[in-house]
């Protein structure tokens, strides 16, 4: 944010926090009974944690996957599963299959289970 916005340091992390503030006080306000605060039928703690936790993980999990397993170099992906070398080296081929080819199907399959589109 300082450089983006060529602001100093502590307005930055003032900006920030001040943020941080503004929003935790709407979401605490927003769970008290009968408060006009709801977007979609939800309080915004609600609905920023159903953002979170159904979509934005699932499709993050997805494409970091997808780039790990199939954009990704495999001498980088083996560098840093394996430490340079140090650990693993006898699992680094089970994993990478199960990141090219089991991960990203199963991480869908969640997804689409919890919009209901697949039971």
């Amino acid at each position: 944010m300082s450089e983006e916005l060529q602001l100093g340091r502590k307005r930055a992390v003032l900006a920030g926090a001040a943020a941080i503030a503004i929003m935790a006080t709407l979401c605490a306000l927003s769970q008290m009974p009968g408060s006009p605060i709801s977007v979609a039928g939800m309080n915004l703690f609600d609905l920023f944690n159903t953002a979170s936790s159904v979509y934005m993980m699932p499709i993050g999990g997805f494409f970091i996957t997808i780039f790990a397993g199939w954009i990704m170099s495999r001498k980088r992906f083996h560098t840093e599963l394996t430490s340079d070398g140090l650990y693993g080296r006898r699992l680094y081929p089970i994993v990478r299959g199960i990141i090219r080819y089991f991960a990203p199907v199963v991480i869908a399959l969640l997804f689409l289970n919890q919009l209901g589109i697949v039971k």
